[in-house]
């Protein structure tokens, strides 16, 4: 027999009385557990971020995330972090016009502990529920910020979604129309880095960001032992459009043996950071190579110089935080894009509920603005492991109603 459960509770995008459209919005596609409430201003465009409460898996000392770890991780603090959200004296003055929730792609345990998490509260406060891609969250969320100025992010634009869990270069043409340029045909950069950095020693929840700053620590006198690749560069595969970053943790491994790993150089600091320095900057010859390569071989879709034609370019997901990566953006891609965008604070770009609640919001006004209707999801919405971005509106499920 089949069940679908609809609650199609909601209130209106602008009410004469309200002016503000408020989202409770909920992320645990992988080891954070995160909360946020948002109102958005229709008049103004602009959303303000009420409160964002997180709690992030401490998986340092294991090498990595274990999913039935992460599972119980959300189990525990999602619950918590809604009860400290609704302590909040902002949560009760005006009503919940919807819930956002990561419905996928990500872990399926985790996944599910938020969706089931914003099922119930959608029946215990009598509002609708709307399922979020959580790369549409990453690709939208510098959006949010760039809205009170005169530099906005306008469609179409180009996005570098750099993160622990994917690595690729998007052309977005509206918000529910996707094309993925360049993806990468193994592991993703954020992954590669923290690989990397434990063959280092380096013991940390966040990897890369302490990689980070021991590059940015090194000595320009220090010579590094090292050589690492450029993955997919050698004549015979250096056209194809694709990211690569297995190969670097081989190649470090086979490369650190003799002068990590046995004798006293793991305590030389200048040395570690300066291997450091290299890892990073070897990544990011990767990334801009490849970026670079797409450019010229689409120059004929160029009317003119490619600066000239208003491209925007974004980065968002957690490596693009990293303050040398987007030093060598603005850089060496400056002569190809007009600007260059990314998430206002460090805490949006890696996962957090507040780029879910901005997704959710934009969706809203996408079906508001095109086809004059409300959307939301049947309570009976699974999570999902995979979810390709190409196709977001049939595999959504949204319903509509104007």
């Amino acid at each position: 027999m089949s069940l679908s459960l609809i609650r199609p509770v909601f209130h209106s995008m602008v009410k004469e009385t309200r002016q503000l459209y408020r989202v409770l919005a909920i992320e645990s596609s992988c080891d954070d557990s995160s909360v946020a409430l948002l109102d958005y201003d229709e008049n103004t465009g602009m959303a303000n971020i009420i409160s964002h409460l997180k709690s992030t898996l401490n998986s340092s000392l294991v090498g990595g995330i274990i999913p039935t770890e992460a599972l119980l991780h959300h189990q525990q603090t999602m619950p918590l972090l809604i009860d400290r959200m609704m302590q909040i004296p902002q949560f009760n003055d005006c009503p919940l016009d919807l819930i956002a929730v990561t419905r996928g792609p990500g872990m399926v345990g985790p996944l599910s502990v938020g969706l089931n998490l914003a099922k119930g509260l959608s029946l215990g406060l009598s509002t609708s529920v709307l399922g979020v891609h959580h790369m549409l969250g990453h690709l939208l969320i510098p959006r949010m910020s760039s809205s009170d100025t005169s530099n906005q992010i306008n469609f179409p634009f180009i996005s570098l979604l750099a993160s622990g869990g994917h690595t690729m270069l998007v052309l977005s043409k509206d918000v529910l129309n996707h094309e993925i340029l360049i993806d990468t045909i193994d592991i993703a950069i954020g992954d590669s880095l923290d690989k990397c950095g434990r063959e280092l020693g380096i013991k940390a929840n966040m990897i890369a960001k302490e990689m980070e700053i021991m590059a940015s620590q090194r000595r320009n006198k220090v010579h590094s032992v090292i050589n690492l690749p450029n993955p997919l560069s050698m004549a015979h595969n250096k056209n194809k459009l694709s990211f690569s970053f297995a190969s670097y943790i081989t190649s470090l491994k086979n490369q650190i043996k003799d002068t990590l790993i046995h004798g006293t150089n793991r305590r030389d600091s200048l040395l570690l950071n300066q291997i450091a320095y290299d890892i990073q900057e070897s990544h990011f010859d990767h990334l801009i190579y490849k970026i670079k390569q797409w450019v010229q071989k689409n120059i004929h879709l160029y009317d003119t110089e490619p600066s000239q034609m208003g491209l925007q370019f974004i980065a968002s997901g957690g490596v693009s935080s990293n303050k040398r990566l987007r030093y060598r953006l603005e850089n060496e891609l400056k002569p190809y894009f007009k600007s260059f965008h990314y998430p206002e604070q460090n805490d949006l770009c890696t996962d957090n509920a507040v780029m879910i609640g901005w997704a959710a919001i934009e969706l809203v006004k996408h079906f508001k603005i095109k086809e004059g209707c409300t959307i939301y999801n049947s309570l009976d919405i699974l999570p999902l492991r995979k979810w390709d971005l190409t196709d977001l509106v049939n595999i959504s499920r949204w319903n509509k109603q104007k």
